[in-house]
């Protein structure tokens, strides 16, 4: 075949034209990504190999699809670098650097999340979504059977994730745009390339030292240091963030509400997206019995993460206490939907119940959410064996049934129990094995509650009985009295304890 030279020229200009649009197009879209991080969290020990293979199946199928649009961080760089810095096992099963690392590459975003297999058949994946930049993140689920993990499921978990990922890139660039003119504004220099952008993330790696062990401070509710760590990384990078928003929290639970909400209002300053400072809003509104303008936080917060559970829960919780039941229940059915795994929904669907006097319909909702096995609902577990445990003894009258969830409570939750509920749980125990003729049961439980409240002559007056029913007369003796000179005299434990003195000394 003969070209002459005018169709030579259009083929040649057809092919640059081709090359520069591509290459144009491709450094428009290209995200880099980091999926390296994943936390697999399983109960069956004979599934540790989904969360073993998670990064490499999860680079194929982005690689298989998206190839052009979507950078994969080589696993040999993380290996190296994390090694580099004491991590193990290429940094995706390691809770406490799942952003940092992010950060080190200069990866755009971070893929992060759990492994849940509800049976020996099912599997359950949650991802996590991160913008390294901002810590802001975003949620994706799928479940399925297990057998088909490599043979369709990580396609359908990218194939989520990818829109996801579009469309929060598209919000991370436009923020960027908007950063870009407020700097021309100010006459400040301005950025102009990603590599540039991505220079600044490392100067902010010593804030991040600071942001880390201010939520480990957190964690363990050490709050005057935690304020000293995130106020540390506030200095050193003023316009993170997310560090506004977990030294707001900070001041939520010191009880210094309006400094609370200021550092929530600088985090949404300076990054509007932040579903976080939303949704701190709303916990800071409710707080304050301020239904309606929580309601008004959460409903925000969904704007920018619409399969967010726990903001999802926080918005029905805030519609349960407006008196929306409908809209509560409405909400909570909608998020067992998507995921029946996700039993805070049924704990709050078992309230609406009771309140609506479908007690059977309560209970069964109930001990749905005691069958979990998954660690992040301890919380509502331990609320369900309660309220089960109230049931049977205040609604139905019937002890017998109730004393086994108390015990539950007793025995599998105390770790996770404030004062007033191991008081409670104590007292009920207590006295039913006092009532069964089983003083040695009860003996401990009562002293316990002595030894956290000195003072409480019931408390004192039931270890009496106790110390009484195991024939150990002396110490029953030894406490009666010291209800007798402590106890007001008015007081119907001072009367009892005199009695029991009487009846023990005979005189």
């Amino acid at each position: 075949m003969k070209f002459n030279n005018k169709s030579l020229f259009f083929i040649i200009f057809i092919f640059f034209f081709f090359m520069i649009e591509n290459t144009y197009s491709g450094n428009k879209i290209a995200i880099t990504l980091c999926p390296y991080q994943f936390l697999g969290d399983n109960n069956n020990q004979e599934a540790s190999w989904v969360s073993n293979g998670f990064p490499d199946i999860l680079s194929q199928c982005f690689r298989k699809y998206y190839g052009n649009q979507v950078r994969i961080v080589d696993r040999e760089r993380v290996t190296q670098h994390l090694n580099e810095i004491g991590l193990e096992q290429a940094g995706y099963t390691n809770s406490e650097h799942p952003l940092e690392a992010g950060k080190m590459f200069r990866a755009d975003f971070s893929i992060y999340g759990n492994i849940y297999c509800p049976g020996k058949k099912e599997i359950t994946i949650t991802a996590k979504i991160v913008n390294v930049e901002t810590t802001e993140e975003r949620t994706v689920n799928i479940s399925g059977k297990r057998k088909d993990w490599y043979k369709h499921l990580g396609d359908s978990l990218v194939n989520k994730i990818y829109p996801e990922l579009l469309q929060f890139n598209q919000q991370r660039v436009t923020q960027k745009q908007i950063d870009r003119i407020e700097k021309i504004e100010t006459n400040e220099q301005v950025i102009t390339t990603d590599d540039q952008f991505q220079v600044v993330f490392a100067k902010s790696m010593g804030a991040n030292a600071h942001f880390y062990k201010g939520v480990s401070h957190i964690q363990r509710a050490e709050w005057k240091d935690a304020e000293n760590e995130l106020r540390r990384a506030i200095e050193l990078d003023p316009e993170f963030a997310r560090a506004y928003v977990n030294l707001g929290t900070v001041y939520m639970n010191l009880g210094q509400y309006a400094i609370a909400r200021d550092n929530f209002y600088i985090a949404l300053k300076i990054y509007p997206q932040s579903e976080l400072a939303y949704e701190n809003l709303g916990l800071l509104a409710a707080n304050m019995k301020d239904f309606n303008s929580a309601a008004l936080y959460f409903k925000k917060a969904l704007n920018f993460a619409p399969d967010n559970f726990e903001i999802k829960t926080e918005l029905g919780k805030t519609y349960y206490e407006k008196g929306e039941l409908d809209s509560a229940k409405y909400l909570f059915n909608e998020i067992l939907f998507i995921d029946s795994s996700y039993v805070a929904a049924e704990y709050y669907l078992g309230l609406i119940a009771k309140k609506n006097n479908n007690y059977s319909s309560a209970e069964t909702h109930w001990l749905k959410v005691i069958k979990s096995d998954e660690p992040y609902f301890s919380m509502v577990k331990k609320q369900a064996l309660l309220k089960l445990g109230d049931f049977w003894l205040q609604t139905m009258n019937n002890p017998s049934q109730a004393i086994p969830f108390y015990e539950q409570v007793k025995f599998n939750c105390s770790e996770t129990m404030n004062k007033n509920e191991l008081i409670k749980i104590n007292f009920l125990l207590g006295i039913n094995y006092l009532n069964n003729k089983k003083p040695e049961k009860a003996l401990n439980l009562f002293l316990e509650i002595i030894d956290i409240e000195p003072a409480n002559f019931q408390a004192r007056y039931y270890y009496a009985l106790s110390l009484y029913g195991k024939t150990d007369t002396d110490r029953a003796i030894s406490q009666l009295e010291t209800i007798c000179t402590t106890a007001p005299a008015s007081s119907e434990y001072f009367k009892n304890a005199k009695k029991l003195l009487q009846k023990i000394r005979g005189y």
